[in-house]
């Protein structure tokens, strides 16, 4: 994937904007805060995941005294001219979304223009909230997988119904029974989300044992399915699944159904991993001998929407033991795995999106972040005035450097 033009129209500090990226693969953009830098890259976010990471509400992306905002990538994808819309009108709300002049859904949008950001704030992926990390999981598989993001919105929508229903038969007002209708469906929907994560999880852990001096890292994988088979309780927490070193036990263990666990995650080399229709099987097992529980607490509470990641360092994890400066390594090492996900998934490289990256780092991992990325990859980087660029001969041989001021590009 490789863009070629990029056009803004209302869209927060552009007015109109019209950008033809240069032939050297690397595009610095530097100027002082809030000139434009960030919405650059959170224009390209958009087209590629229909969403925006600095903000929730599409209404921020419009300028304020007008009614819509405007997007459109130009390039090459797949071997073919790609051109990319989007637009958003907000009175009365419309969003209209476009590949090479036709009109989809976001859907069928989705996975066209693929990218990796990389800024500061990805470093709650490893110690913030378990949502956060789902979050992440999701927006690498909307690219990637075919009808994944269908899937997550059909099990959203169903698991709200669910939670309904179990407030209503709390209150008398329908039956237990009425699960049978919800819970299939939901266990359809959840299973393909959840094979399509361990499957994700499988690839960014053998990429992390792979690395050169990333033998340390642990990556535990807490799946729902592990919930109603065999439970424990972290120290300082009250989570009842099971992660997935936990699973690498003897044949004849003592925890129910301990067969089941085996299967689940730890398999020997080669074999594949669970199939959608056994996942499938596990889950409808798991949601009905979980209703007594959900009825009373009128929640759902196994699901892939409770799913979790933790990177662990010297068997501890990332949050609870490792320096900032290790925090930093274990992201770039997360970040370089996901990159070489998009390409054995897609057969492509994806566009690279730096956002101020080098302010909290040593001249080092300045230079070591280029040294991970792949050759003759589109990255696009912002960099505040008076922060110097790194040394790496990678960067200063293939970059241009365009000054960003009052959303105009210099």
């Amino acid at each position: 994937m490789k863009l070629s033009h990029l056009h803004l129209e209302h869209f927060r500090n552009y007015t109109k904007l019209d950008f033809a990226f240069p032939d050297e693969p690397i595009v610095v953009l530097s100027g002082e805060n809030a000139q434009g830098k960030t919405s650059f890259l959170e224009a390209l976010y958009l087209l590629a995941i229909t969403k925006s990471f600095r903000t929730g509400d599409h209404e921020f992306l419009k300028q304020f005294d007008k009614d819509y905002f405007r997007i459109e990538a130009k390039g090459m994808g797949d071997d073919e001219p790609l051109h990319l819309e989007m637009c958003e009108i907000h009175t009365p709300h419309q969003r209209v979304l476009k590949k090479n002049g036709t009109k989809i859904s976001a859907p069928k949008f989705l996975g066209h223009l693929k990218v990796v950001l990389f800024r500061p704030e990805d470093l709650l992926i490893l110690t913030g909230e378990p949502a956060l990390r789902r979050k992440y999981l999701n927006t690498i598989l909307i690219q990637t997988v075919p009808g994944y993001m269908k899937q997550l919105q059909t099990y959203q929508k169903l698991l709200t119904q669910r939670n309904a229903l179990l407030l209503q038969i709390k209150l008398g007002s329908a039956q237990v029974s009425s699960l049978d209708i919800w819970d299939p469906p939901l266990a359809e929907a959840g299973s393909a989300l959840m094979t399509s994560r361990m499957e994700l999880v499988d690839f960014l852990r053998n990429q992390l044992c792979g690395q050169a001096g990333a033998e340390r890292y642990e990556v535990d994988y807490w799946s729902f399915l592990n919930s109603g088979i065999g439970s424990t309780k972290s120290k300082g927490s009250d989570r009842k699944y099971v992660n997935d070193s936990q699973l690498r036990c003897p044949q004849g263990t003592s925890l129910p159904q301990g067969k089941l666990l085996l299967e689940l995650l730890t398999r020997p080399q080669g074999t594949s991993l669970l199939t959608r229709a056994r996942a499938q099987e596990i889950f409808l097992q798991a949601l009905i001998a979980a209703r007594p529980r959900d009825t009373r607490s009128t929640h759902t509470s196994v699901g892939p929407h409770r799913d979790d990641l933790k990177l662990k360092i010297r068997g501890y994890p990332l949050e609870l033991t490792a320096s900032r400066g290790e925090l930093r390594s274990a992201l770039m090492s997360l970040k370089q795995a996901e990159i070489a996900w998009f390409s054995h998934k897609t057969g492509t490289h994806p566009i690279i999106l730096l956002d101020d990256i080098f302010s909290e780092l040593d001249s080092q991992r300045k230079n070591d972040i280029f040294d991970l990325l792949p050759p003759k990859t589109q990255i696009i980087m912002t960099v505040a005035d008076g922060n110097p660029l790194p040394t790496s001969p990678k960067l200063r041989s293939a970059s241009t450097v365009r000054k960003v001021h009052e959303g105009q590009i210099q």
